[in-house]
Parts: structure tokens; C-alpha cells; sequence
């Protein structure tokens, strides 16, 4: 994973993995961009707090990474013309290829964990995944006929099936992080400071 994408990466004990049941409200308030279109994310799939701290405890081991992000995508993740763009096919190309990126190779992790025997593998992956694999399409078919294009790719809301603070966990594993957003521009994080995006796949 190194080699290939990960700028950096750790092995840590789920048990380290801090939870908190309001990262379930995140998807709501203010409500994400993609609230409503995907049919892995709310209100078409709803979190419950209990059942995350189950899921996530059924695990013992977990390998978090790092990506940073490229500058030119920067515009993508941060700045108040991020919201003019969301619903364009320029937008819609540029995070659906940030996204693969990032969490692509989390994949192949999970697909070799699997066949070394570690079948409850799951590369979990974040934002929704209308925007990573549905780019062409730009609706969600799971949400109109019940089926998703894409069953062996698309993965559920990982804050509602896991209530992870991905921030906490960086703070622990002490990776300094600076929020992304609308209200964010490129020149207002300090000079040495690299952005970037979090993957975590649980293994066993």
C-alpha cells in the first residue's frame, strides 16, 4: 500500500479506534451534498450507535493510511465554489477520481486479506458511492429499482455502520489535521501543512 498510493500508513488495535455516536448525525446536519441520492447513505440508510460498536468490535486489527491530496484537486475538497460545483459533471469526475485513488487501493488490500483467509475483510470507504462509481450515471439505482450496479464495489456509510471520529484517530496516531470544506480556502492552512484523506480497512 506504500509503494502504491499511501503517503503513510499504520497497523493499530480496533480497540484503539475511537467512536462517537454523533458522527451519525454528520450525514444530516448540515446535511451532506449527497444526502438522499445514494442508496448506501442516509435516509435510505440510517446508523444506530449499539449495532456500530458491535460491528467494529468484532475486529481486533486495522491498518489506517494516509493520502495526501494533490494540489490541483485541492479546489475539489475546499473553498465556497465547491458548493457552486457540486451537481456539475466536473465535480462529479473530480471526486469519483479522488475518491478511486484513495481508497481503490484499499481494495486490494481487503481482496488479499480475504484470500489469506481474513473473509470479514472490509476496506472501508468514505463519501458516497454514487460519487466514485456512478459518475456516469449520476443517480443511484438502488434507490429507484432496489438493485446497485455496482454489489461487489459500493460500499455502505461508513459513519453510519461505524460511527468512527476519523479526526480523533488522526489526533492519536498524530497526524496533524485541518478540516476541508466550503468555508476553507488552499492559502489558509499553515505553510508546511499537507492535506489529505484517511482510509482504514479492518482486517480480522
Amino acid at each position: 500500500l506504500l509503494h502504491e498510493v499511501a503517503d503513510e500508513a499504520r497497523i493499530i488495535r480496533v480497540k484503539d479506534i475511537p467512536q462517537d455516536p454523533r458522527v451519525i448525525l454528520k450525514c444530516y446536519y448540515p446535511k451532506c451534498p449527497a444526502y438522499g441520492r445514494s442508496g448506501s447513505c442516509p435516509p435510505h440508510i440510517c446508523g444506530d450507535f449499539q449495532k456500530a460498536k458491535e460491528y467494529l468490535n468484532s475486529y481486533d486489527w486495522a491498518l489506517v493510511y494516509r493520502v495526501n491530496i494533490p494540489a490541483d484537486a485541492l479546489e475539489y475538497l475546499t473553498s465556497p465554489s465547491q458548493i457552486d460545483a457540486l451537481r456539475t459533471k466536473k465535480y462529479f469526475h473530480a471526486i469519483g477520481s479522488i475518491l478511486r485513488y484513495v481508497f481503490g487501493k484499499g481494495d486490494v488490500v481487503e481482496r488479499a486479506a480475504f484470500y489469506d483467509g481474513h473473509y470479514f475483510a472490509i476496506n472501508l470507504h468514505f463519501g458516497p458511492c454514487l460519487y466514485e462509481f456512478c459518475e456516469k450515471f449520476q443517480n443511484c439505482q438502488e434507490i429507484s429499482t432496489g438493485k446497485c450496479r455496482f454489489p461487489l464495489r459500493a460500499r455502505p456509510s461508513v459513519e453510519q455502520f461505524f460511527s468512527i471520529d476519523f479526526l480523533r484517530l488522526a489526533s492519536i496516531l498524530g497526524w496533524e489535521y485541518y478540516m476541508l470544506g466550503p468555508c476553507v480556502f488552499p492559502q489558509d492552512f499553515p505553510k508546511d501543512y499537507q492535506p489529505y484523506l484517511i482510509g482504514l480497512i479492518l482486517i480480522a
